[in-house]
């Protein structure tokens, strides 16, 4: 037998956060960023987060360190190469089930 889990924990500043309505529910889209240190350079990495019906999500704002748990997924977007070509591009988003906002440090 063997068990797995689908489980993301991550910590960054919020971006973006935007609420919008989809058939009577509200969906919250966040962008968190997270910063990695490599040989004295920064690099930042861009993460979206969609929450569902969660009043702790719509409270957050720009600049908001934040803890997120959720679960990892994959959605598909057609992308154009410099020739003009179509190509479909897998892009991960994570479906957030908690969120914690954090005192400014």
């Amino acid at each position: 037998m063997s068990v797995s889990a689908n489980l993301v924990v991550l910590m960054g500043y919020v971006g973006r956060a935007e609420t919008t309505t989809r058939g009577g529910k509200d969906k919250t889209t966040i962008s968190v960023a997270t910063h990695s240190f490599s040989r004295g350079a920064e690099k930042t990495d861009w993460h979206s987060v969609t929450f569902w019906d969660d009043e702790d999500a719509q409270s957050v704002y720009k600049g908001d360190l934040v803890v997120i748990e959720g679960k990892l997924s994959y959605y598909n977007v057609t992308a154009f190469k410099e020739d003009g070509s179509e190509i479909r591009v897998k892009r991960p988003s994570i479906n957030g089930r908690e969120i914690t906002v954090l005192p400014k440090i």
